[in-house]
């Protein structure tokens, strides 16, 4: 991450909307979608790869005629722009269908390191498919510990974390940003407490890959997934690893694959289409920065830093609108930190009303055209930590991107006049 972001460019949003079909489209144009984080708008280079793939070459991968050495080399060129992307090797990348499905294959080949005795933590805060699957260890004697959050606010401190580290805790799960109160974790301090343990560090990237750049060497996480869907592409999730690690334990796919890692880590075979389509988030990418910076020679990962940046800024100023109406409004509780501070809270809003129902607020922006949601948003344990009753109403939640406008927010904001 980077410590201070450079406010001298500012992101052209109506460049970045014009490489989304959606804004076209006649059945989306006339919304405002304000609920990303259960899955982005797809960018148009990623249409047009998985168009090409699909007619092109839908072929298996693998054999050495034209029409499969083509559907590699499209396949390959994911796994060797993702790493450098997120600055890691390319024998680390691991492509599966969903974070939860990534999450859920470590956790079987986890289970066969594991003794009795052997320690855990896992947080209240996450998304349930990084804290169930984990949980379920303690059936096999494993201790579970609870990094708990703030019930006031959500929030998780990395003392709180300290105190239940000890020698025999071999694995810490954590998300590097909330998928409802959007606190973004200092995932390096984390795994330098966790890696003094000689425990290893597993993160949930979900709900921040979309709005930050990720530097895998920096962070010195031991696995790292989030979910390609949420952030412009195909519904795909990629999984990092260490090699050493992907190396030493054990093989989740065909025994005859065990050698080749990205095989070993895929229980059945990958959507081909998907990852090949996924490299157009990278072309995506490059057609932004190319817009805001010219050509240069800077490296891919830097390029990707810089357009995340442009991101964040414009999604800081998006925020901080609605969080300053929401933070004077009289019977809102906002879930988080009532500001949106850079490298500190990403942009999903939660709130509740003291009187309205959550579902009866959505419903209502959504006769207004306003794209939202309610419910616990697989974070349920946050959501009865936090002292939410209904925890299937739970909180009403917008998650903007950058391609969201000042103009929308100014008209949502008219729209909360009327029905808050």
């Amino acid at each position: 991450m980077s410590a201070v972001l450079d406010k001298k460019k500012v992101l052209d949003v109506e460049f970045c909307r014009e490489q989304f079909p959606a804004f076209h489209d006649p059945s989306a144009r006339e919304w405002l979608f304000f609920e990303n984080a259960g899955g982005s708008y797809v960018a148009n280079p990623v249409i047009e790869r998985y168009n090409k793939y699909l007619i092109s070459h839908r072929v298996q991968p693998g054999s050495y005629h034209a029409l499969s050495t083509a559907a590699t080399s499209a396949v390959d060129e994911a796994y060797a722009l993702f790493s450098e992307v997120i600055n890691a090797k390319k024998q680390e990348i691991i492509f599966n269908i969903s974070t939860s499905m990534n999450f859920y294959v470590l956790a079987n080949a986890f289970r066969k390191e594991l003794k009795l005795g052997d320690e855990i933590i896992v947080t209240n805060q996450d998304h349930e498919s990084n804290i169930g699957f984990w949980r379920r260890l303690a059936d096999m004697g494993v201790v579970v510990r609870e990094w708990g959050v703030s019930s006031e606010t959500g929030l998780l401190l990395v003392d709180d974390l300290k105190k239940l580290l000890n020698k025999n805790t071999r694995f810490v799960f954590c998300s590097h940003c909330s998928n409802v109160v959007a606190d973004i974790q200092d995932i390096k301090t984390i795994g330098e407490h966790v890696h003094n343990v000689k425990a290893m560090l597993i993160v949930d990237g979900v709900s921040y890959a979309p709005h930050g750049s990720l530097d895998m060497n920096d962070l010195n996480v031991d696995f790292y997934s989030y979910s390609i869907y949420k952030t412009y592409g195909p519904h795909l999730a990629l999984m990092y690893g260490k090699q050493e690690h992907l190396e030493r334990l054990s093989n989740e796919g065909h025994y005859f694959n065990q050698h080749i890692l990205r095989k070993k880590w895929s229980p059945a075979g990958p959507p081909y289409e998907q990852i090949a389509a996924a490299v157009g988030v990278v072309d995506y990418y490059l057609r932004v920065y190319a817009h805001h910076f010219g050509k240069n020679e800077e490296c891919l990962h830097n390029k990707v830093k810089k357009v995340h940046d442009l991101f964040h800024m414009h999604e800081i100023n998006l925020c901080n609108p609605i969080l300053e109406y929401l933070r004077k409004h009289p019977k809102i509780r906002i879930l988080g930190a009532e500001e949106m501070i850079p490298h500190k809270r990403g942009p999903n809003l939660a709130f509740t009303h003291a009187e309205l129902s959550s579902k009866a607020i959505v419903e209502a922006l959504a006769k207004k055209k306003i794209a939202a949601t309610n419910y616990h948003f697989y974070a349920r344990r946050l959501i009865e930590a936090v002292g939410i009753s209904n925890p299937n109403d739970g909180a009403v939640r917008l998650s903007l991107v950058h391609y969201n406008t000042l103009d929308e927010v100014h008209k949502f904001l008219e729209v909360c006049e009327e029905i808050l």
